[in-house]
């Protein structure tokens, strides 16, 4: 027992993990890399400021390749988790909330789909940096984004409920073209 909990103080000191105590006194450890991980890639990418066009084609390119590999590696279960992710982003819209972090969980379970950890990591930084620009959105883009990303993410998932996947494909390019789009009207930078 010591020397497990000299390993986790150890790995908890280095960032790699958050250990609280549980309901039941034992402790509750937390994968905190992601986090970490994603903290530095917005750091890295504050620090050089690459221009939103620079951001959108990157994230255009990383996602499709994602995207791709989930088509090859989902199964029910994955199509199942966008389905679920759908149900709960449409409640919030239903009460004039913004769904932005559902949204954003909608390409996280894309990256999981895909069956490479790497995916998920590099999905991960990618939506923390649209974070950002979402926050420096106008608020009146903001809903209506929402609402239309929403309505995005759905035709993507019947189309792979369908069977559809090059339909499904095209219908998520035109997805992520369609934010890029509003983002540079919201935040007044050229196409």
């Amino acid at each position: 027992r010591h020397t497990i909990r000299d390993a986790m103080r150890i790995l908890e000191q280095s960032g790699f993990i958050s250990v609280e105590r549980g309901g039941s006194g034992g402790p509750v450890i937390t994968d905190t890399v992601l986090n970490k991980l994603s903290s530095l890639f917005l750091d890295a990418f504050k620090w050089r400021r690459p221009s939103l066009k620079e951001f959108s084609l990157a994230r255009n390119e990383l996602e499709r390749v994602v995207f791709i590999h989930a088509l090859r590696n989902m199964d029910d279960s994955d199509i199942n988790a966008l389905q679920e992710n759908i149900k709960k982003a449409k409640e919030l819209l239903k009460n004039n909330t913004v769904a932005f972090s559902e949204n954003m969980k909608f390409h996280k379970l894309l990256a999981k789909a895909s069956k490479n950890y790497l995916f998920v990591i590099v999905i991960e930084a990618v939506c923390t940096i649209h974070s950002d620009f979402f926050t420096k959105s106008s608020k009146e883009d903001v809903l209506s984004l929402s609402k239309r990303t929403v309505r995005a993410h759905q035709a993507v998932v019947d189309a792979l409920a369908a069977g559809l996947r090059e339909e499904a494909l095209v219908l998520f390019e035109k997805h992520l073209n369609e934010v890029a789009t509003t983002y540079y009207t919201s935040l007044d930078e050229e196409v």
